[in-house]
Parts: C-alpha cells; structure tokens; sequence
C-alpha cells in the first residue's frame, strides 16, 4: 500500500534541475576458449588476465579459481568459493559485505546473531534503527551495533538504546530518566532518588519536599534555572499526553460518525458513563469490533453509547491537560520577564529562548482546539504574561537582537531562517564550491560573521548555520580534507545551541565529519543538534573501525611478509572513512608497477599503529621514502591521474598546482573567474594527451563566462530571471539554475524584480553571485516548508507500515490529508520576497497537492476493501447501488462524508471529474450526488 502516498521530485515539479582493475575487458566468449588447461584468448593464444567466468566456471589470471574471490563492482559484485558462486549465507571485506548463494543479499538483512545490518548486502550507512519481525528494535551505526548509550528518534518515538539494543529497566541518561527506553515521565523512585517528568524531583510533590531528587524536611527554594528546567520536562511530558489525546479523540468522532450511519433513527439511553481514560480507550476497542462484525443495532447503539460518554471523558481530559500547559507557558513568561529585567546580554538571550519555546508550545495548542467548541482555550493570562515578557525585553539596553515587528507580541521572534544576505556573497572565492570552499581559517571567509564583537542569539546562529547549509550543494561530494562549513559553523556557536563539545574534540580527523540530510530541509535546533551528534559519532566509529581492522591484521596468523604486503591496501582501503587522500600512493603504486605489475608497498610491523594518526604517518613516511629518486615529472603525472580519480576539481586543482612541473600554461586558467568549472572528463594516457584536453577545457571555460557575462549583461528588468537561470550552471547559481529558464505562473516576475537591481550594474561573475546570493536565499527560505512537506512520503510510509489496524491506517491517512489540505490552502499577505515566491510555489504546486489528497482517499479505499467498488477511482454512481453491494456503497458514503471544509472541496473537485462524464450528471452537484446515492441505499432491499 506504498503507492498511497505518491511521492514528488519538488525540484522538477517547478522546472529547476540540477570494472575492477584486472578484469579482463577485452574477451567474450566468443573469443576465449581452454587449451590445455588454460583460459586463453583464441586468436593470439596470450592467457586470459584478471578474473572471467568461462562457461559456469570461474578463472583467474587463465587458470581455474581456487579459495575465494570477490568480482564485479558496486551491485553487480559477486563472490566465488574456487570455480563457482559460493552457497548459503557468506560475508567478505571485513564483514562489509553480505552474500546469499554469491550474490549480494537482498533488501535488510542482519548478520551474526543481529550484531550487523545490512541493506542489499552493504554494510548500512549512518545511524538505522532496524525492527526484526519479532518486534524487538535495533540501533546500528554504520552497520553494526551501536555501543553505549545513544537516544534515536523515528516516527516521532525517542528511545533510549544501550549496547545497540532497547535499554532495559531504568536507566538515567544525560540526567534524565529512562524506563525501558522511554522517558519516563510520571513520578519514579530509582535507589535512593526520585524522578518527576524524567528529571530529578525538585520542590514540593504531594506534600513532602524534594531536592534533586532526594526528600527534605525544609521547603526549598528553586532558581530560575531548577523552574525553567522543570517546566521543559513537564511541557514536554504534557504535549506528549496532548498528541495521544487528540489522536483518540479523533478516532472516537471518526466511529461515532460510523456507527451513527448505521444506527439512523434508532433511540438510545445514553446512561453509560466513562470514568477514565482507560474505559474511553475500551470502548475505543469495542466500538472497532463491533464495527469490523456483522453486530446488532442493539449492539451498536450500546457502542455509540460508551463512545460517546468516552467522547466527554477525553474532551475533559484535554481540557484539564490545556489548562496546565497554559499555566506552565505563563509560569515560563513570568521567568522570562523577570531574565530580561536583568538588563544583560545573557538576561536578554535567555528571556528570547523562553519566550520562543512558550509561543511555540501555545501555538501547537491553538493551532489544535482553537476551532474546536468543545474546549476553552482562556488566553488572556498568556497574552499578557506575554506582551510584559516581550515589552520588557525590548527595553533591555543589553538586547542583542531587539525584534524588528515593532512590538508585535503575536510573533516577537524572527523566523527560523531569516533571509540575510553573507557577508561575503553566495559563491566568491571563499564560498561556493572552490578553493576555499569552507576550509579556510575564517570559517567561511567571514571573520565577524555571527560577531567576534557582538553577543549572539540562538535565532542568529540558527541563521548562519541554515546559510552554510543551503549555500552548499546536497548532490556533490566534498572533498577529501576539506572541513565541512556547516560542521564548522556548528562549533563556533556550540555553547549557544547547548552542544557539548567532547566527543568531537576526542575525534582524530574532525574535517572528514560531514552533515548530511538528503535534501535542503529548514535546520531547527533539534535538527542541527541531532544530525551533528550523529556525524560525530559516525566519524567515531569509522575510525574506531579503522584502528581494530590494523589491530585484527596485525594480531592475524598470517605470515609476517604477507602482513607488510597487506597493510598498505588494508589502510587505503579505508582513506574515505577517515579522511586520507591515497593520491600519493596511488601515484607511488601506478608508477612502480610500470616495471614490477606485482609491486606492493612494504610497511614496517613495528610500527606505531595505536591511532588513526599515527597508521596514516607510517603510510605516508613509506610512500615518501619509497618515492624518493623517482622522476618528478612522471610521479606528478601518475599523481595527476590519481587525483582526477577522486573528483574533476581535485584534478583540475592539481593541475594548475603543479602546472610547472607538468609543463602546462596557465594563462588562460588565470583569467578564468571560476577555474574549479574547468570540465576535464576524458581520459589520458600521457601527458601530451592530457595538455591537448586542459588547453581545449581552459579555451571553452573561458567562452562560457564570457557568454554568460554578455548575457547578464544586455538582460532586461523583463528577462534577468531567465537568462540567469540559463546559465545558472555556468555562474554557479544552485537551485535557480534551470534547463529551459522559465519560471512557472508568476514566479518568472517577482524574481526579476528582485533580481534586477542587484545584477544590472555587476561587471564580474563575483559580483553577480553576490548579487543573487539574498534572493536565492528567500528562494530556498520559500520553498523549504514546502520540500519538508514533499519529502515526507518515507515518514507515511513508515507509520503506515507500522499500523498494526485498519483504524490506524485510516487514522495516518487522514492525518497526511489533513497537511495537505493546510499547504493545499495557504495563503496570506505576500509583503517580502520570500513570501511573494511562497505563494506563487503553492499555487504552481496546488495542482500536485490536490493529487496527491486524492491518491490517499484510494487508499484509504483499499484499506476499507473499496478498491474494486469504486473501480480504481473511477467512482461509481447511485445507479450502480445494487443489494449485493449496499454494504460497500454504505462504507464508501460513509467515507466520502467524512471530509469537511477545503477536503470537500478537493473531493468535490475529484469526484466530479469522473461522475460529471455521464449523461446522467453532467450538471451535478456533490451535495446532489450524495443524495442521489443516500435515496439508492435506502432503495436497495
């Protein structure tokens, strides 16, 4: 049921874009055969090199395979036991592979006793949490087991896992409370201490007083610090009850609805009482199986009866559990005023975070029961518990960030991703992808950026760090050694987003740590937090993995000369992990075996292998010695080839390094504005060969600019949007480079507006870039609501696959319809440019969301056995009621009335696609529809 939620390349939605060595390559066979024993090719009769599969059978270097041999590359890798694929179950590469029968093993797959996790047999990548079909969940990072103790949040659940494993019992982590991995929040005695929200009990609890943790005769006073930290666990813990509440309050509206269908007109006691959550979530259970079975309408009014007495209970409870989060927001506000009163940088910045987290916690609330009549949200105490906190902030004299809404207490704080523009422009030599991309001593090339002189707020870091993040380019791998600026820009501002620091101090090579996310998505602190934690803790275990395998090596029973042969491809085999270069050594190999084609470098047993460092100083100190008399014009040629092997850029940025040695002229390079764009993609065999490509590569780089310069150049306050995005590759203009440089609707407009006035006068490709950089950020600001929208087709469907009933999926379903009813529907005054190009994308992708709304009503179909009834979505209509299949035309009734307010709308519009085709409703209304179907049920008998 995956194809319920039907996923979308956003990106292209709106028109942008963005062998192993030794195998015998040249035999078929038709052109080998065995002679005398022997793989050999028939028409010279030279023996077959490398590995070849001959007719079921496997040969190496001509002769038949003997032990194990791993062939092939990437997914079409395969591995032998002598002549044949080896049966059953096998690993290779250091446990980094899994076969099944020779061939890597299929989809999820977990190895020795489930220490190790593998998808389509490769060892996983990153942080996954795996269930195994008897339910029990696992925490891998980069494969195997996590060990300690690591929190792992999917689908909403954060779980606490030790060793790899759901932690057992209590456990206290990072001084809160776990019980059988959940935070447990209700209060708990461990030993000698007690715990109330998951934290250390503080203040009076059912009369007795508490001091971290432990009873005291005396009353204790609490600082502003115990309070805040009090009222963060219990908000947390109160919102955690609220989401479970609303989901069963919803399920219960949902059933009444269905019983009442089936009930119509029969009379009912309505004396049952519900006393507690608990008998709510029984009738819950009850009314489901009644439903699900051929009951009674005796049977089904008793359900509607305990359904709608759990209606009250749950609709008091929420109620009371609104109330207590208002009163713990206001008691957070009256902490914040008093902070701010302190006339402080600190005090200001701490009263900004209170206030922030207090109107988040309160929008959730309102955003939730603010339309819903049956709960009262009295806000007045908030708001002007609210409007105090925030007017005392702003006559703080020490505010570091005063708020730019002139007084706005409804939204006192800048958005998450403020749309500023760098410092140092969107892609100039210090930022942008090339030489100093990032890695530069200035993090960035900004040296006052976020402000060496100036206090820093959280909204401020969150900023810069969402700027490095999106000023980079998800789809190209960086290079190696080149420290990764958003992992930069997190340390610099880690004491004011409340990251500890001590496991990334502890790692070896801290610039191959990289923050990854699979998309541009808005970075919240939770998200930064989270995904550096992860990227640390990864580089952690690469290099931890690095060290054992030298260690298991070392430590092996093979003889001593194998193991010098050994080491040297057992440390390159690893450079990625950790961060190494084998540029040097690959040139080292590649010339030696010029005369030796069995060359291996030797490395010494004796050695310091105890750390990361020092293994690659052994490697490096063998490659220099080895290295030392060899011609410097042939070594840097074979380093040339080594280096375009990693990436383009890494070539084109030896080349002109070693230009002199290499006997390239760079005079044209020097002109170049973007050198690292030189495109090389061609093999050589030569250096000749490979001057006639970098002069021919340099001529067209150079044509490029130009070309693109003159067009920025004659482009009008009409067509700037377009021509920039026609050659948005060439400028280096990610996200707003397009193929056919067109906008969708009104888009094409607003940009060139916006882009005119900062590009008309620009005379360099530098200056452009600078130009566009603020737009292009409101672009992305725009569009990253959306994308974490779109991109959240694999959370539906890991909640769906989950569900373990109907209810819940149709309770998914609807939930996912809902948010896109809320995109499907958004609007509002556009007065900034981000909000101008917000619009203009959801009326372009409205289209798409409404299909996407429709996608899921078939799936809740299928879910409810209607897939065949309403003929894949064709719909059926009144006449089609016949007594055989009344009860499905009741289910799908039931089902289509379900949707109110803009979901009817968008139902309305997809039904009457396919009904108004016949002649019989060509003129229909919905409302008419469901009449006419409503009269054909009540027909059927």
């Amino acid at each position: 049921m995956r194809k319920a939620m039907i996923k979308v390349t956003t990106i292209g939605a709106l028109g942008a874009s963005f062998v192993l060595p030794g195998f015998a390559t040249e035999a078929s066979a038709a052109s080998v055969t065995v002679k005398d024993k022997k793989l050999v090719y028939k028409k010279s009769g030279k023996t077959v090199k490398g590995f070849y599969e001959y007719k079921g059978t496997l040969y190496k270097n001509g002769k038949k395979n003997k032990g194990y041999a791993l062939v092939g590359a990437d997914s079409s890798m395969k591995l032998y036991y002598n002549t044949s694929l080896k049966k059953g179950y096998k690993t290779a590469k250091n446990n980094r592979y899994l076969f099944k029968d020779g061939k890597l093993a299929k989809g999820y797959k977990t190895a020795s006793k489930n220490q190790r996790l593998y998808y389509n047999g490769v060892l996983t990548k990153g942080y996954e949490v795996y269930k195994a079909s008897n339910g029990a969940r696992y925490l891998y990072q980069n494969g195997y087991l996590k060990k300690g103790l690591k929190l792992a949040t999917r689908q909403g659940e954060t779980v606490l896992f030790k060793d790899g494993v759901v932690a057992k019992g209590h456990t206290v982590f990072k001084n809160k409370l776990y019980t059988d991995g959940v935070l447990n929040v209700a209060f708990t005695q461990v030993d000698d201490k007690y715990y109330q929200y998951g934290i250390l009990a503080n203040g009076v609890i059912d009369g007795k007083n508490y001091k971290d943790g432990i009873v005291v005769e005396k009353p204790v006073e609490l600082t502003d610090e115990q309070v805040i930290e009090q009222l963060k666990a219990k908000m947390a813990a109160s919102q955690t009850e609220l989401t479970e509440l609303h989901a069963q309050e919803l399920e219960v509206a949902s059933l009444i609805k269905q019983v009442e269908e089936k009930t119509a007109g029969a009379t009912q006691a309505n004396k049952i009482k519900a006393k507690s959550v608990q008998e709510a979530t029984e009738a819950i259970e009850r009314a489901q199986t009644l439903l699900a079975n051929a009951s009674t309408a005796e049977e089904l009014l008793s359900a509607l009866e305990q359904l709608q007495a759990a209606q009250k209970v749950l609709e008091a409870t929420i109620q009371k559990e609104v109330n207590v989060l208002l009163a713990d927001a206001t008691q957070m506000l009256e902490i914040a005023e008093r902070a701010a009163s302190r006339d402080t940088a600190a005090g200001a910045i701490t009263a900004q975070e209170l206030i922030k987290l207090a109107t988040q916690v309160v929008d959730t609330v309102v955003n939730t029961y603010g339309n819903v009549p049956t709960i009262n949200l009295n806000l007045d105490g908030y708001k002007a518990q609210l409007a105090a906190a925030q007017k005392t902030l702003d006559s703080n004299p020490q505010n570091p960030n005063p708020p730019s809404n002139n007084g706005n207490t409804d939204s006192p704080l800048p958005p998450t991703v403020p749309v500023i523009p760098p410092t140092t422009g969107g892609g100039n030599e210090n930022n942008g992808g090339n030489e100093n991309n990032g890695g530069n001593e200035n993090n960035g090339g900004n040296e006052n950026n976020g402000g060496d002189n100036e206090a820093v707020t959280l909204e401020k870091a969150l900023a810069e760090i969402n700027m490095a993040y999106m000023q980079g380019d998800p789809y190209v791998e960086r290079e190696i050694g080149v420290a990764d600026p958003v992992i930069l820009t997190i340390v610099k501002y880690a004491a004011i987003l409340g990251i500890d620091l001590t496991d990334y101090q502890a790692v070896e090579i801290p610039e191959n740590i990289t923050f990854e996310l699979n998309s541009f998505n808005s970075l919240t602190v939770e998200k930064v937090t989270t995904g550096f934690n992860d990227a640390v803790d990864a580089q952690k275990h690469s290099e931890e993995q690095f060290i054992q395998s030298i260690e298991q090596l070392l430590t092996s029973e093979i003889e001593d000369k194998d193991k010098q042969y050994q080491l040297a491809n057992q440390i390159t085999e690893y450079h990625k992990m950790v961060g190494y270069s084998r540029v040097a050594y690959d040139a080292l190999v590649a010339y030696k075996q010029q005369e030796d084609e069995n060359y291996s470098l030797v490395l010494p047993l004796d050695a310091d292998y105890s750390s990361v460092k020092s293994i690659l100083a052994v490697l490096d100190a063998a490659v220099k010695k080895e290295s030392a008399g060899l011609s410097e014009a042939d070594l840097a040629f074979f380093e040339l080839q080594a280096s375009f092997k990693d990436s383009t850029i890494a070539g084109v940025k030896y080349a002109a390094a070693h230009a002199q040695v290499l006997g390239l002229d760079l005079t044209g390079y020097n002109e170049l504005e973007l050198p690292q764009s030189v495109a090389i993609t061609d093999s050589f065999s030569n250096i000749d060969a490979f001057k006639a490509l970098w002069n021919a590569a340099v001529v067209e780089q150079l044509q490029k600019e130009q070309e693109a310069l003159t067009a920025v150049k004659g482009a009008t306050k009409d067509n700037i949007a377009q021509v920039l995005a026609q050659y948005g590759e060439v400028l280096q203009l990610p996200l707003l480079a397009s193929s056919s440089g067109q906008f969708p609707g009104e888009l094409e407009s607003i940009l060139n507006a916006a882009l005119y006035e900062n590009v008309k006068d620009a005379t360099t490709i530098k200056a452009i870039q600078q130009g566009v950089a603020p737009v292009r950020l409101a672009f992305i600001a725009a569009f990253l609501p959306i994308n974490d929208f779109m991109g959240s087709s694999s959370d539906f469907d890991d909640e769906f696959d989950t569900a373990q009933s109907n209810e819940e999926k149709l309770a998914i379903i609807k939930k996912y319809q809902s948010k896109i009813a809320a995109l499907y529907t958004s609007n509002g005054t556009a007065n900034s440019v981000e909000q101008q190009i917000r619009v203009e994308l959801l009326k372009v992708l409205q289209d798409e969301f409404q299909r996407m709304w429709y996608s899921l009503l078939l799936g809740a179909a299928d879910v409810l056995g209607l897939s065949a009834y309403i003929d894949n979505g064709k719909f059926p209509t009144p006449e089609d009621v016949t007594v055989e299949n009344k009860a499905q035309a009741q289910q799908f009734l039931i089902l289509i009335k379900s949707y109110t307010g803009i979901e009817k709308e968008i139902l309305e519009q997809e039904v009457l696609k396919r009904i108004q085709v016949t002649e019989d409703y060509e003129n229909a209304t919905f409302d008419e529809y469901v009449e006419a179907f409503e009269q054909a049920i009540e027909a059927a008998k």
